[in-house]
């Protein structure tokens, strides 16, 4: 019995100890899942906070300048991650009145283009600081504001100069890393020279390798310091034992333990990024026996040696059939002239493996160790949110789509991000030539690595329909301008004689267009002259000088045209020349044909050299340069047959050459054969005799238009011909005629009658219409056009981009129909839309033109009311809404074109108060509108003189009718009014200026000077 209770108390004695245990474990879940709730929501709180700082004009600045993604990503974490009492050397500097500012080499995009840097600077400086901020939109809406936003010098002369000019009160401290990425370093060397020169309160600190420093050295006196171990042990000391506290196994270490890691790793750490890589390694050991065995043990040595491991690592986790593929993966990231997309990754992965459903999870190894894809702090969902709004490269057939049928998953699609090295020093790593001795080295050294490269890229260089899984475009284009550069940088002399052959019947294989790469370069619009250098063509000199080496086990082939480039180099384009004249002669249309032309024209002055024609003739490239019929038999083996001689016709057409594009077509229509050519080359007719013989035009367009209906004629060529049909009957004077015409092009389009009517139609709505809405209001049909206003107006919400059509419904309302209300209403749907700085989808109106307008207008439309009313409390309203114009959301996000045109709003102001007061703000805001003109009408710039003009005539009209004696100012008014009219010829001064240095003649008494003269230029 005492037994028994003995065993049911220690069962429950263990039941208990479990129920503690698992009670334990759950209090802790639960805690850590407070700790991280809070943390998140003191993340997003912070990200509201940050948001909510921001001056709301910053945006007005940001859509002016291009888009970086993840700008601020580094600039954050360098402030979240920043180690207490560190760096002492770089941040303990003089009371800043702007925060530290800083751009990585993490986020490539920023690192290798400087452009991008400054833009990321300017940015970050606007965004922290509401009144420099608000002097930087003062500076950009002057008149004299001419600034390129993709030229770095630009950007720092016209912003960064005047916002921290010598006067300036801010000043900016600039920390750039990262400089060995950069693309062009002449960019930083312009840079620092224009900080000598204009000597603004900025200060520059940057870190890099001693190879940059010595370069910048030569331009720039520099105060160099050499982060060296020793002056950063205190900060290595700090960075480890932060580390140590914040790791989740490391810091629930014996303090014995984690003395000895601390130790260890500050004795052996050349920098603070090894240190960070051992410590995540002894934390993943996860036991302290098993981290003290490895101190014990030799470490690393350098990055390199902790790389090392960790390729030796990845290849021993990965499957056998996927190692190849893993280390072609790696070596092209690091050799890739640029960063490649997702997209471009998975298509050569499928390439190597031949396997159109491969997908890169299966080969997780590469990620987990050395890649990832995205730059840090990307938003997938913000940056659909962006493209979805439409840009003005939306087609027309797009506007459909509705913004609510949107595929969800689509926000996530990451093929569009860059795969890139997680850091820069694994990178260089890959780059630079492994060690003969090492035996551990997994790496392959560069000439073989570019060996490959090339071979790939050969294998790509067909037209997309050649692989039976899609390729990305953007690799396609990758493999036209980069597969010569890749094969200019093989070291021959350090390869096989299989592995020299192999590359060899490649590029011949290439260049004879065997894979119609000619069609490539079409596509791509590449450039001969860019890629065929002297340097190319000496080096394929050299390479064919292997020819009697290699040539035993080359393809016959390719053994026949290495003699012929061994002999001469240049002739290495002939075959890609006489594929583009081929492909010129048989395109359908000028579009085609000029693509092939203009590189069959550039091969021709890249080679430099005589061409054989047709009966022995001779002609220079350079006097093919400006000829189109100098391909004209150029070749004996490219004939040229009734299609060429037509498409050489539509050239010349093109080029406005019509006598000889008559010519050429006459000998088409001579030697065609069937009704598809003949209809073809008759309408090419027409078009040529539109220019000079309308009848002769008229009669080729009947003829062909009597055959168009044969059943081999396709619509779309239905279409022109009742298109060039119509042109020809208006010139005629036969407008009934071509209106019926334009009727059938409608039905015969390619999309069908009904498709063809709507998209006719909706093309029609973008256009200018006042002339149409007069004669649609004297007909009574202004209701037809007000609702075809809006049947446009909700197609084109759909991308954001109504606002230019609501701008014209506003006034259509206003002056045509005269609904006051309905338009109101229009332009505060205008105002409150939103912008990302690019032009319109479909109407190309640009944002700033369009804000400009509805400021404008909508100022000019309340005053309107305000004068009418009889009511103070609407006034006062009224009066709110205009100075409350420039602080709406459209507005906020795009600057107006010019402070010129934001005049008319202060006099609109001025009016108001004059009759609401204060008296003032009438005053002040006046004097505003005098003092600016002024100015405006005193510099050097004249586009502005007319509308300054106009606008001091109003405000002194205003002063004149604001005081009881005002009769001088408001004639004075006039006559500046009148002065818009008036033009200073050049010519005119010059003889005023002779005559007064002629004695016999009466000076009089000028009584204008110089400047006045300048007052009253008009507009060129």
């Amino acid at each position: 019995m005492l037994e028994e209770q003995m065993q049911v108390m220690s069962l429950i004695r263990n039941t208990t100890k479990m129920i503690q245990k698992d009670m334990a474990k759950l209090l802790k879940a639960f805690n850590d899942q407070k700790r991280e709730e809070k943390k998140d929501r003191g993340n997003d709180q912070r990200g509201k906070v940050a948001e909510q700082n921001k001056p709301p004009s910053a945006k007005r600045i940001r859509n002016i300048l291009v888009e970086v993604e993840g700008e601020d990503h580094e600039y954050h974490v360098l402030k979240e991650t920043l180690v207490k009492d560190t760096c002492t050397w770089v941040f303990l500097q003089p009371a800043l009145r702007v925060p530290h500012i800083s751009t990585s080499e993490n986020n490539r995009q920023v690192s290798q283009n400087f452009c991008n840097a400054i833009t990321t600077v300017i940015i970050q400086a606007v965004e922290q600081n509401a009144s420099l901020c608000e002097l930087i939109n003062a500076e950009i809406m002057k008149d004299d504001f001419d600034m390129d936003s993709y030229v770095a010098d630009s950007l720092i002369r016209q912003i960064l100069v005047p916002a921290f000019g010598k006067t300036s009160k801010y000043k900016l401290f600039l920390l750039l890393d990262g400089l060995d990425e950069l693309e062009d370093l002449n960019e930083l060397l312009s840079f620092l020279k224009v900080i000598r020169e204009e000597d603004p309160r900025i200060n520059v600190v940057f870190i890099s390798r001693p190879g940059v420093l010595s370069s910048v050295k030569e331009s720039s006196p520099l105060l160099a310091v050499d982060v060296t171990r020793e002056n950063q042990k205190e900060d290595l000391r700090a960075f480890i034992w932060s580390h140590i506290n914040s790791l989740s196994t490391i810091r629930k270490f014996d303090r014995y333990v984690q003395q000895r890691i601390a130790d260890k790793v500050e004795e052996v750490a050349p920098n603070f990024l090894y240190a960070a890589h051992m410590l995540t390694r002894f934390d993943n050991l996860g036991r302290e026996g098993a981290v003290i065995r490895n101190l014990e043990k030799p470490l690393p040595s350098g990055l390199h040696g902790i790389y090392e491991g960790l390729l030796t690592d990845c290849y021993r986790r990965t499957e056998l059939e996927h190692k190849p593929v893993v280390s072609k993966l790696l070596h092209w990231m690091a050799f890739a002239f640029r960063p490649l997309t997702l997209n471009e990754v998975v298509s050569l992965v499928r390439l190597w493996l031949n396997d159109a459903d491969f997908e890169l999870e299966s080969v997780p190894e590469p990620f987990e160790s050395f890649l990832q894809v995205g730059d840090p702090g990307s938003d997938a969902e913000e940056r659909v949110k962006i493209q979805a709004q439409g840009g003005w490269g939306t087609a027309v057939s797009e506007l459909e789509k509705t913004q609510t049928v949107v595929d969800r998953e689509v926000i996530y699609n990451d093929g569009a991000l860059p795969v890139k090295f997680k850091e820069r020093s694994m990178r260089s790593f890959f780059i630079e030539e492994a060690d003969a001795a090492d035996i551990h080295a997994n790496r392959i050294r560069p000439s073989e690595i570019h060996r490959q490269m090339f071979l790939d890229c050969t294998k790509l260089a067909y037209t997309t329909s050649h692989y039976p899984f899609p390729i990305a475009s953007a690799l396609s284009r990758y493999i036209v301008v980069h597969m010569i550069p890749h094969w200019s940088r093989i070291d021959f002399e350090r390869h096989t004689v299989a592995e020299q052959i192999e590359a060899m019947e490649a590029l011949a294989s290439t260049l004879s267009n065997k894979t119609s790469f000619s069609r490539m370069m079409e596509w791509t619009g590449s450039s001969y002259s860019g890629t065929f250098t002297d340097e190319f063509f000496e080096r394929i000199s050299r390479w064919g000088q292997l020819l009697s080496v290699n040539k035993e086990g080359m393809d016959k082939d390719a053994v026949e045209w290495w003699r012929t480039v061994s002999e001469n180099s240049r002739a290495c384009l002939l075959s890609l020349i006489k594929a583009h004249l081929r492909q010129t002669y048989i395109s359908l249309n000028v579009d085609t044909a000029l693509a092939s032309y203009r590189r069959a024209r550039d091969a021709i002055k890249t080679v430099s050299l005589t061409l054989p024609f047709s009966q022995s003739k001779l002609i220079r490239a350079e006097q093919l340069g400006s000829c189109v019929l100098g391909i004209e038999g150029l070749f004996e083996d490219v004939k040229l047959e009734s299609t060429g001689y037509r498409a050489l016709a539509s050239l010349m057409l093109h080029f406005k050459h019509l006598k000889p594009a008559e010519t050429l077509c006459q000998n088409a229509l001579g030697g065609l054969d069937g009704a598809l050519e003949t209809v073809r080359a008759r309408e090419l007719m027409a078009r040529i005799h539109l220019e000079d013989d309308a009848q002769a035009a008229h009669r080729d367009i009947l003829e062909c238009f009597e055959k168009m209906n044969d059943e081999s004629v396709p619509l779309n060529l239905r279409h022109a011909v009742c298109i060039t049909k119509a042109g020809v009957e208006a010139k005629l004077g036969m407008n009934e005629a071509a209106a019926v015409s334009y009727a059938h092009a409608r039905t015969r389009s390619v999309l069908g009658g009904g498709q063809q009517a709507r998209l006719h139609r909706r093309s029609e709505e973008l256009e200018p219409a006042t002339a149409t809405n007069l004669a649609l209001l004297g007909s009574g049909e202004t209701d037809f056009i007000a609702q075809t206003y809006l049947d446009s107006i909700q197609y084109l919400d759909n991308v954001n981009a109504a606002a230019p059509l609501r701008m014209d419904l506003s006034l259509f309302y206003q002056h045509v129909i005269g609904n006051i209300e309905a338009a109101r209403l229009a332009l505060d749907e205008v105002l409150d839309s939103g912008s990302t700085g690019y032009p319109y989808a479909i109407t190309d109106s640009s944002p700033d033109y369009t804000v400009t307008r509805a400021v404008d207008n909508y100022s000019a439309l309340l005053y309107g009311i305000f004068r009418s009313s009889h009511d103070p409390k609407q006034k006062t309203e009224l009066l709110t809404t205009v100075e409350g114009l420039l602080n709406r959301p459209l507005a906020l996000d795009v600057l107006p074109t010019s402070i010129t045109y934001l005049t008319f709003r202060l006099i609109v102001l001025s009016r108001m108060y004059l009759k609401l007061g204060p008296v003032t703000k009438f005053q002040d805001t006046l004097q505003s509108v005098l003092t600016g003109c002024i100015d405006a009408l005193s510099d050097t710039i004249s586009w502005n003189d007319a509308d300054n003009l106009a606008c001091l005539s109003k405000a002194l009209d205003i002063i004149g009718s604001s005081i009881s004696n005002g009769q001088k100012l408001k004639k004075m008014a006039r006559t500046m009014h009148s002065a818009v009219f008036c033009h200073l010829d050049p010519k005119v001064r010059l003889m005023d200026d002779e005559n007064k240095d002629d004695p016999d003649e009466d000076g009089g008494d000028d009584g204008e000077s110089q400047t006045d003269a300048h007052r009253r230029r008009g507009p060129h």
